[in-house]
């Protein structure tokens, strides 16, 4: 294996709309349960401690060339992510999406970790499934919302499979 695309969801944060895609320059390792229930955490001062993983430079770069190609809206950033989906409060939130993040999620960071331990390159595709900062945790998307996520779930397998397998020298 030389590459890999890890292709799934993600809570969309500022001003993302549900069905977006968001390929993924780094990942922040805000990984682990416990921290986010401690009496007196918060994100202060983490994000300058440098926890972000990237993604391959290069690959994500020919990713979100494919993905635009496409005629298809994407943005490039930085997904957070998160130990904990309880954790997903307001606060949090917008802590997070003020430290430049434009998407959580619960794996990414592990899985740039992963392959960069491995010496694969890789590069994250998401969709966005929800924004938690307007609907709450268990709130039901519309018909608009359920119909912009299928579509972009449909085209996000499409997208993965026709990318990786004609740019394996990418």
């Amino acid at each position: 294996v030389k590459n890999i695309i890890f292709a799934s969801t993600c809570a969309g944060l500022a001003g993302s709309d549900v069905g977006d895609f968001i390929v993924a320059e780094g990942a922040y390792d805000g990984e682990g349960f416990t921290k986010y229930h401690l009496e007196h955490y918060s994100l202060d001062n983490a994000f300058s401690r440098g926890n972000i993983v990237p993604a391959d430079d290069v690959f994500t770069g020919s990713l979100y060339r494919f993905v635009k190609s496409r005629k298809t809206e994407c943005r490039l950033g930085r997904i957070y992510t998160i130990g904990s989906i309880l954790a997903e409060t307001s606060g949090m939130l917008f802590a997070i999406e003020s430290g430049g993040f434009i998407g959580v999620d619960m794996e990414l960071s592990s899985v740039f970790s992963a392959a960069k331990k491995a010496n694969i390159r890789a590069a994250g595709l998401l969709a966005v499934s929800d924004i938690p900062l307007i609907k709450k945790l268990g709130e039901p998307l519309g018909k608009k919302e359920t119909d912009n996520l299928g579509s972009s779930l449909s085209k996000m397998t499409a997208y993965s499979l026709d990318f990786i397998t004609g740019h394996s020298e990418v």
